[in-house]
C-alpha cells in the first residue's frame, strides 16, 4: 500500500526551476513539506515563496550539490523547520551542451561529481 506524502518533509534539489521546480510543486500541493536546495539563492527563494503563496509549505536553502560540505547543511535546514527528512528527490545535476561524441573528460568528471553526490546526499540526510 503507497503511504500518503501528506505531512511528509521533502528535500528537492535543483528546486530553482525546470523539473525541479515542478517536482517541488506537486509535493507541495499533496501536503508535504518541502525545501528546496539549489544554486541560485534568488531563484530559490522566490519558487520557496511561490509554493507559500499558493498554500503550501516550503522554504530554500542555497547549496551546491556537487559540495560535499553543502549536503549537512540542506539536511540540517530540512531537520530543523520540518522536522526531519522522510523524502529525499536527488533532482540536481548537469548536462554538458555538446554531442555525447564531443563531450570532454573534464565534463565526464564533472558529470560524476554530480551523480556521486546524490549518495553522500543520501548519508547526510540519514
Amino acid at each position: 500500500m503507497l503511504k500518503s506524502i501528506a505531512e511528509c518533509s521533502v528535500i528537492v534539489t535543483g528546486a530553482s526551476r525546470g523539473i525541479g521546480k515542478g517536482i517541488a510543486q506537486v509535493f507541495a500541493k499533496q501536503g508535504a513539506r518541502v525545501l528546496l536546495a539549489a544554486r541560485d539563492t534568488a531563484q530559490t527563494e522566490a519558487v520557496a515563496q511561490e509554493i507559500r503563496s499558493g498554500g503550501g509549505s516550503a522554504s530554500a536553502v542555497a547549496a551546491d550539490v556537487s559540495r560535499a560540505q553543502d549536503h549537512a547543511r540542506i539536511a540540517h535546514a530540512a531537520i530543523e523547520p520540518h522536522g526531519g527528512i522522510d523524502m529525499l528527490c536527488a533532482n540536481a545535476g548537469i548536462f554538458p551542451s555538446a554531442k555525447l561524441g564531443a563531450i570532454t573528460l573534464a565534463d565526464w568528471k564533472h558529470t560524476h561529481v554530480c551523480l556521486r553526490s546524490r549518495s553522500v546526499a543520501a548519508a547526510a540526510s540519514w
